[in-house]
């Protein structure tokens, strides 16, 4: 039996190293038999809108025991392999796309009791190094013990295997490198390699022997060289899949004294056929009530595009790689009209024609967000409430999304609630997060995101800004730059006519995450400016701080025309930079956002 995860489990169109295993096994007149609970390769995503997060009052089980969740249950594809691979391939296997050592472990005992292998062979453990992180900063992960408790998951798989066959012998596979998406996975794959490495000989016995298989080395992919092993960067490309194959019949020789030479053959990859890249049929743009959807014709064994998009009188291409196909272009408004074109890709690849450009126009018409959101720090994470959205009556709400990101984040983690109110926990003390909240109707689908002050986990009331500067960048903008607050998640600005309510910071106040800000501004030559800044940690507020542009501390200049404006004497070293709320609609405007 061949338990293992996404590498294993193979895609739509994909021969798998399973294949190429039984290939070899079958040329050396082996009698064999795969066995396991399943057959095919993991199911091609579905086209379908944006979905919402499943809302947290609703019982959610594990994803490998829901029978919806693609790649299990009723949604496993019984075949999808490559449309020439050998229709009496014995494809019986034990894995899963995502699946994790730790969730296998829990599982094995059953598997092996109810399909009796002789001999197992296990390739898994990239997910738990790569998304089994306790303590995340950012997108780095800091935990430094996740390759050992990764390597007690891996003993446990082997001693339930045990449990239901005491002398089962088991090949375990090493996790091969990928290219670089971040420095931790490199340093806790080789870790968790080295360790498994020095552990497997005080594991074997000599009635179930444990071997291990050096993947990582046949396979032609890592961080620091070129990757034609994998197409995707982690998962094997048809080159991979003889690589992976090929380190599992060095066991099977040396060790199981099964089959003989010759071994497998990698071929070179210019001898490998290539997929059929030209572009999707039958491409549609039509507007949604998000903004504009984008549909094609899905193709046998292509399970990734590129589409691209801009708005209609602009020249600058937008990009997005997409792996279902349909894709959704979230837009602020109805009415604004967009081109799009598209490709097919695989994997990283995405050299090939691109089609002809198709346009449509915007039909945004979703609920509001939500109102009022409100933010409290607490000593793990957060709590947040809001309240429902202008004319809430003239919709059929199905729920409320709210997620949290560091400030800048382009991916929230995100959650649903079918009430007003949530809590989060297990975040990193210390650490500052953003909050943002939908609203998502039927049939209609989720709103644009209303923003919540940011929060500074296990902080209190931060400290007054000092040292509050302006100078005007021209007739309508002013920088503010500040002395940075002790305990601040941000700050919140404000702008008053000398004479007003120069006190109150109300909803339209613009909110910042470091000490420098632009500011769009009436006309300097006609107003006189007050800004206004306070730190804050989600509901907890600091004091007021306020300037005025003419007090002292700022200096008069002159441009080349002659017009007066006003210059500080020192200007702070910003931190952090954000753009005004103004600039922002109009990026989010022209851009828009992919799903």
């Amino acid at each position: 039996m061949i338990a293992g995860d996404s590498i294993t489990h193979g895609q739509e169109g994909d021969y798998t190293w399973r294949y190429r295993l039984w290939e070899w096994l079958t040329k050396q007149n082996v009698a064999f038999d795969f066995v396991g609970p399943y057959t095919g390769v993991d199911t091609p995503l579905e086209a379908r809108p944006p979905q919402p997060p499943q809302p947290t009052e609703i019982p959610n089980h594990p994803f490998w025991e829901d029978p919806n969740y693609p790649g299990t249950g009723t949604h496993r594809i019984e075949w999808g392999y490559a449309e020439d691979a050998a229709k009496n391939f014995d494809a019986d296997h034990f894995a899963t796309s995502g699946y994790k050592v730790e969730l296998a472990s829990s599982v094995i005992h059953g598997r092996v009791r109810e399909y009796a292998p002789d001999i197992l062979l296990v390739l898994m453990g990239y997910n738990d190094l790569a998304w089994s992180c306790g303590s995340w900063v950012g997108f780095s992960c800091l935990d430094n013990d996740l390759p050992q408790r990764v390597l007690a998951h891996t003993k446990k798989l082997i001693d339930e295997a045990r449990r239901a066959n005491p002398s089962i012998k088991l090949a375990i596979g090493n996790v091969v490198h990928r290219t670089l998406i971040r420095d931790d996975i490199v340093r806790n794959t080789v870790s968790y390699n080295n360790m498994l490495s020095g552990s497997i000989p005080q594991w074997t016995t000599a009635e179930s022997p444990v071997y291990l298989v050096d993947v990582a080395s046949e396979y032609s992919c890592g961080p620091d060289r070129p990757c034609p092993g994998a197409f995707d960067g982690l998962h094997p490309s048809m080159l991979g899949e003889y690589e992976i194959a090929r380190a599992f019949t060095k066991v099977m020789i040396e060790n199981f004294r099964i089959g003989g030479e010759p071994l497998i053959t990698v071929p070179n990859v210019s001898t490998l056929p290539r997929k059929d890249l030209s572009p999707p049929a039958n491409i549609r743009a039509d507007g949604s009530p998000t903004g504009i959807k984008l549909t094609w014709d899905r193709r046998y064994g292509i399970v990734m595009y590129e589409s691209g998009w801009r708005e209609q009188g602009t020249t600058e291409w937008m990009v997005l790689k997409q792996p279902r196909n349909r894709t959704d272009l979230i837009l602020s408004e109805s009415g604004l009209k967009y081109e799009f074109r598209l490709r097919a890709c695989y994997g990283l690849e995405c050299t090939s024609e691109w089609s002809d450009v198709v346009t449509a126009t915007s039909n945004r018409a979703t609920a509001p967000p939500p109102e009022a959101i409100r933010t409290v720090a607490t000593d793990t994470g957060f709590d947040v409430s809001w309240s429902s959205p202008i004319d809430a009556k003239k919709w059929n709400i199905t729920q409320y999304e709210v997620g949290f990101g560091v400030p800048g984040a382009l991916f929230y983690n995100s959650t649903g609630s079918l009430g007003l109110k949530g809590s989060f926990t297990g975040l990193i003390v210390g650490g500052i997060y953003t909050v943002r909240a939908a609203t998502w109707t039927d049939p209609e689908g989720g709103s644009l995101y209303a923003y919540g002050r940011p929060i500074l986990v296990g902080g209190g009331v931060p400290h007054t800004p000092s040292s509050l500067n302006l100078i005007a960048v021209n007739d309508t903008s002013i920088r503010a730059t500040w002395q940075a607050s002790q305990g601040a998640a941000g700050y919140v600005l404000a702008l008053h006519k000398p004479g007003g309510r120069s006190s109150s910071i109300g909803k339209d106040s613009i909110i910042a995450y470091g000490p420098l800000q632009d500011l769009s501004v009436p006309s300097l030559l006609r107003h006189q400016i007050k800004v206004c800044v306070m730190a804050v940690n989600g509901v907890l507020e600091s004091d007021l701080t306020c300037a005025l542009i003419g007090q002292p501390g700022t200096e008069m200049y002159s441009d080349e025309n002659g017009r007066n404006f006003l210059y500080p004497g020192t200007l702070f070293a910003a931190v952090f930079m954000i753009t005004t709320y103004m600039l922002w609609r109009r990026v989010r405007r022209r851009k828009g956002r992919y799903s």
